[in-house]
């Protein structure tokens, strides 16, 4: 017998502004977008870093972000589309990009 996939609640209310709230100060919830962090970087060469330990980081919880790269930024966009907005997954992954993101900009100062 095959496996269920998993089936994601979107998170709404409260528990949605204590999901947010348990985050880095830099993540937002965005109607229509999800969770969204925009992160500084030195230059393009090291938010193209950034975005590969990123890549690594959704893989390992096999959960893919919208992200964009631009000189001398990442921005990073969770959600879970087929719950239609922000879920548990979206936090868990949000929580290990803070520290990912913390270690990567200390690494380039």
């Amino acid at each position: 017998m095959a496996d269920e996939p998993t089936r994601y609640e979107a998170l709404a209310g409260d528990a949605l502004k204590t999901a947010v709230a348990s985050l880095n100060v830099g993540w937002s919830a965005l109607p229509g977008r999800g969770l969204v962090r925009v992160v500084e970087t030195p230059g393009f060469d090291e938010g193209f870093d950034l975005v590969g330990k990123i890549v690594q980081a959704a893989r390992r919880h096999n959960h893919h972000p919208e992200i964009t790269l631009r000189y001398g930024e990442v921005e990073i966009a969770l959600t879970t589309h087929e719950a239609g907005g922000i879920t548990d997954a979206d936090v868990r992954l949000a929580r290990e990009l803070d520290g990912l993101i913390a270690g990567s900009l200390a690494d380039q100062s």
